[in-house]
């Protein structure tokens, strides 16, 4: 458990949702009249938040300048995750904590965090973050695994910390939900599950530090995953999963 607890710790996210609900716990923050986040707290946030601090980094190597919260995804999920479990509440143009987010800050590390996990994988739209392909008329790729997800964590649980090819990982899934994963040109690199690896593992699982991953930059800072594996944090989340536990711990 305590290995768990140090990975929790040092998860990025993790820290800046905490540091996220932290900073409205002491002062409301100032939305513009579009509800946007304004310039002046994004500037504090830059401060205390690993996801704006790196994508102001990377904004400044091209001489780029972040102008709103639209450019700061990360920012947009920290958001969208403290207002869908009810600790932070939006009142005229402000973002005030609500008494829940007072006691989640009070909270353990651990079951702040399963929380967090377990309320983006139920509650949270994946594709708001991600917009998937259709699947069929009623629904999208995504939609599809985010309901029938617990067929995935199960089958990540059963492999253990053993490596697993991204490729077989992802014709798994295809060959159990019935999914067409159509190539797309990157860089002049036939990618197939692009969306798949970017939605389900960049963006889920290797955000929440449940998986490594190993593979090659093919442009800019983009990492083609080739293999992967659960992390003991990640197995102790999968079983959580699977086993229903939950999430409401406030």
């Amino acid at each position: 458990m305590d290995e768990i607890v140090d990975q929790i710790s040092r998860n990025e996210f993790f820290q800046d949702f905490i540091s996220y609900l932290k900073y409205i716990e002491k002062q409301p923050i100032t939305l513009t009249a579009k509800g946007n986040i304004s310039r002046k707290d994004i500037g504090e946030f830059s401060n205390i938040l690993n996801c704006v601090r790196k994508r102001k980094e990377e904004f400044d190597e091209y001489k780029w300048k972040i102008v709103g919260d639209w450019q700061l995804p990360e920012l947009d999920k920290l958001r969208v995750m403290a207002e869908i479990l009810n600790l932070v509440r939006k009142w005229k143009n402000t973002l005030k904590i609500r008494d829940d987010g007072r006691k989640f800050l009070q909270e353990t590390q651990i079951r702040q965090f399963t929380c967090l996990v377990l309320g983006y994988w139920r509650n949270a739209n994946w594709d708001y973050f991600d917009p998937s392909p259709d699947f069929d008329k009623k629904t999208t790729v995504l939609t599809l695994l985010q309901k029938n997800q617990d067929i995935v964590w199960r089958g990540l649980w059963e492999n253990g910390e053993d490596w697993i090819e991204f490729d077989q990982f992802a014709q798994e899934i295809a060959r159990n939900f019935g999914i067409e994963f159509i190539p797309k040109e990157w860089d002049g690199n036939k990618r197939d599950y692009f969306v798949l690896e970017q939605a389900l593992i960049n963006h889920n699982l290797k955000l929440f530090g449940l998986v490594e991953t190993e593979g090659k930059i093919i442009f800019r800072h983009y990492r083609h995953v080739e293999k992967l594996k659960p992390t003991k944090l990640g197995l102790y989340m999968f079983d959580k999963a699977v086993k229903g536990s939950n999430f409401n711990m406030v």
